[in-house]
């Protein structure tokens, strides 16, 4: 595959990516907001349409205006060689770095100080950012050049919700959202991405996704997933079955020992508990399971509860309970403790 980012090679998104195919050919917006959840591919897609715009006017002479004088005509190889260096004088990224969160405001200031400077090659400079990384400060320090964009400058935010931008910031782009993508969708970026891996492999982490790319992606990467995933159905199986002092040993061992996959951790429970949901109905197939290699096991584990559809729909309360007591920064460890005794209480008893 290609390393030039092109509308061709984003899977799915095809209502998203009409809408940008009409802006490419008719440029009369230059702030363009690109929204939805963390790893649905908004970054890949913005820079698909950055790649669209250097391409289609790379030269300054396209279309009836003359574009910017003195300039000689630029061939589309030498653009796209140029992009994906990561060297095209009018393509520019603000991003999140590693070192935290928040974008400083004096790179803010730095992108407004650039736009002044008219483009080097072609009609067009291309700035994407990345919103979530902006706080007031930062998009306060945006939001003149965006009121009054010069005819040339074209700005691509990224954001995983509305709310992440002020009013004045987001009332003055045209939102492109990202939807979900279909377990199929997300089976096929994953099989680009990863040649030398199994179907099982990289199925579960598809279904487990939960329509998101970047997150499947991970998760196929890990090393962690496929194991952790099988400790925590053994988990799910003494919950049903062991005494308090034994699921507390097992559970706290892992919750303890994967810390920094809590979420993850919270998700696999409600997977495995939802489908064992799904199982205590016999007519339900395996393609409606998340965990669908273990059909058979999750139908032998319904029978060990006296009231399936109580027992579960409350062991499932439990650990909404706990994810928000943890948002609300809940001690760690009294919370797991917490889940886990909770829930065998639920699963146990009638």
């Amino acid at each position: 595959m290609s390393d030039l980012p092109d509308f061709a090679q984003v899977v799915g998104q095809n209502k998203a990516i009409s809408r940008l195919e009409t802006l490419v050919q008719s440029l009369n917006h230059h702030f363009i907001i690109f929204s939805g959840p963390p790893g649905q591919g908004k970054k890949t897609l913005a820079k698909a349409f950055a790649s669209a715009i250097l391409t289609t006017y790379g030269n300054p002479f396209h279309g009836e205006e003359p574009g910017l004088t003195g300039m000689a005509k630029i061939d589309q190889a030498t653009i796209r060689h140029l992009f994906v260096a990561g060297t095209h004088p009018d393509y520019f990224e603000v991003l999140i770095g590693e070192e935290g969160k928040i974008i400083p405001v004096d790179r803010v200031r730095d992108v407004v100080a650039d736009v002044e400077m008219l483009p080097q090659m072609g009609r067009y400079k291309v700035y994407l950012i990345e919103g979530d990384g902006l706080n007031e400060a930062g998009q306060n320090a945006l939001l003149k050049t965006l009121e009054e964009p010069p005819n040339y400058a074209i700005f691509l935010l990224t954001i995983s919700g509305q709310n992440r931008l002020l009013e004045t910031i987001y009332s003055r782009g045209v939102e492109i959202h990202l939807s979900a993508n279909s377990e199929t969708e997300i089976a096929t970026i994953l099989e680009r991405v990863f040649t030398d891996k199994d179907g099982i492999s990289l199925a579960l982490p598809a279904k487990f996704a939960n329509g998101c790319p970047g997150r499947a992606i991970d998760l196929a990467a890990s090393d962690w997933f496929m194991p952790v995933r099988q400790e925590i159905f053994e988990l799910v199986q003494l919950l049903l079955t062991a005494k308090p002092a034994h699921i507390l040993e097992k559970g706290w061992t892992l919750f303890e020992a994967y810390r920094d996959q809590e979420i993850n951790l919270f998700d696999l429970l409600t997977a495995w508990l939802r489908d064992l949901l799904l199982c205590c109905d016999p007519r339900v197939s395996s393609s409606h399971l998340i965990n669908f290699d273990a059909v058979q096991d999750l139908r032998n584990l319904t029978k060990k509860c006296a009231n399936p559809q109580k027992n579960i729909v409350g062991a499932l309360s439990v650990i909404n309970k706990v994810r928000m007591a943890r948002h609300y920064n809940g001690n760690f460890e009294i919370c797991i403790h917490y889940l886990l005794l909770q829930m065998r209480k639920e699963l146990q008893y009638a």
